[in-house]
């Protein structure tokens, strides 16, 4: 006890080695350095002590332009504003229209931006930017396919104008229609029926209404092959309507409400046409369709339909695939060299190694390095080489300069594109 006691009072007296006091101060186990120990360490007694976060309070921001008290006298000074109307007003066939006919001018759209035709089959696909409810001297298609959600209320879009141009009764023609094919269940993403419309789109004789997925629902993944397959069963139900119709036209039925990005919404369209008109997966294949047409009102949507039929056009039809000039020449000249019967130790070789290499020691080694390590070292001229320019797979003549690699900003040895290969 003595000895302790004396120990401690040389640790406390002032005159101690500040090392010592270092020491008694960090090594206490009081109260106050448990706490602070967990509190590093993120102990969880040291969490569980901790006070409940205060309530986040969110600031009420009037989103209305209008103060509370002109609100007041409007509502009280004009109350056909906001009294619902009754059954007799809500029916009436002169009501407002959401939108006025004709309030673009026709000669604000651009037309047709592509046209392709399928050799063989006797079809050909059209991309047009125009307005698919205008009035023209020809008829757009025989049968038109609009999107639709799956409670057939659409709150905007072009599924709503076809509601609004085709009236009450148009309307009610929809919704029996629907029960008739579907009954009283609920309808699914990919689900399909058709109403006359001639009421709705002059020339038309038939609308196809293709019940369309949201695009937040799942994965992107998901979100893709819902609209896959949707645009599938579209296009499956406008082949199988009898009398078979001659011309089809669809805008970019996945955008709008439905959340879709045009660019990857129009290559999932444009590769399920091609697919229904070529009819590839079909046991007993109808060539009816005589003339497919995309049509779409806003131009940046109308240009990603005819980005897309290009580039699907380039992947699907055998007469405008693409190769490589360097993979076309060295298919085109190859030749085949006759060897002399006999062993031939150099067609023996299977690695690259120019001499064996019996132990460690390289005794040519500007040899060893370009033989060896030359061929596959990383080298500034090798990154900096030009594209390789396209051709055609099957004539060898070159692509448009739209569809060729874009050149690099060095150029190896002065030339844009290489056209024959290296080694």
């Amino acid at each position: 006890g003595d000895v302790a006691a004396r120990v401690l009072a040389r640790w406390a007296c002032p005159g101690a080695p500040a090392t010592l006091q270092q020491r008694w101060k960090s090594s206490g186990k009081s109260r106050w350095n448990m706490q602070m120990r967990r509190a590093t360490e993120q102990h969880v007694d040291y969490m569980r002590q901790l006070d409940p976060p205060k309530p986040y309070r969110r600031a009420v921001v009037d989103p209305k332009v209008m103060r509370a008290g002109l609100e007041t006298k409007h509502v009280f000074g004009f109350p056909e504003i906001t009294e619902q109307p009754f059954d007799d007003h809500r029916l009436r066939t002169d009501d407002i229209k959401l939108r006025v006919a004709n309030a673009i001018k026709a000669d604000s759209y651009r037309g047709c931006l592509g046209d392709q035709e399928l050799e063989g089959f006797g079809s050909r696909i059209l991309v047009v930017h125009g307005d698919i409810f205008a009035e023209s001297e020809k008829p757009l298609a025989d049968v038109v396919i609009l999107p639709m959600p799956q409670n057939l209320m659409p709150y905007r879009g072009i599924g709503l104008e076809a509601f609004d141009r085709g009236g009450p009764d148009f309307v009610t023609e929809t919704v029996r229609r629907e029960r008739e094919e579907f009954g009283k269940g609920e309808l699914q993403p990919g689900d399909a029926f058709w109403v006359s419309g001639s009421s709705v789109v002059p020339g038309a004789e038939k609308i196809v209404f293709a019940v369309m997925p949201w695009v937040w629902q799942g994965s992107p993944m998901d979100a893709s092959k819902r609209l896959r397959y949707c645009v599938k069963e579209a296009l499956r139900k406008a082949w199988s309507l009898h009398p078979a119709p001659k011309s089809v036209a669809l805008p970019n039925i996945a955008c709008g409400i439905f959340g879709y990005e045009p660019h990857g919404s129009s290559r999932i369209i444009l590769e399920e046409a091609f697919e229904a008109l070529l009819q590839i997966e079909a046991s007993e294949p109808q060539y009816s369709v005589e003339r497919l047409t995309l049509i779409d009102s806003r131009l940046e949507t109308a240009k990603g339909l005819q980005e897309a039929m290009h580039e699907v056009t380039h992947r699907w039809l055998p007469d405008y695939r693409m190769t490589t000039a360097a993979q076309y020449w060295g298919k085109e000249t190859q030749r085949l060299m006759v060897l002399p019967s006999g062993s031939c130790s150099f067609n023996l070789k299977r690695h690259r190694v120019k001499f064996r290499q019996r132990h460690g020691v390289k005794r040519r080694a500007q040899a060893h390095y370009n033989g060896n390590i030359k061929p596959v070292l990383w080298r500034a001229a090798k990154v900096l080489q030009p594209p390789p320019m396209m051709v055609y797979r099957r004539s060898g003549e070159a692509v448009e300069k739209e569809l060729q690699h874009k050149p690099r900003p060095y150029y190896f040895r002065g030339v844009s594109h290489w056209l024959f290969p290296s080694r």
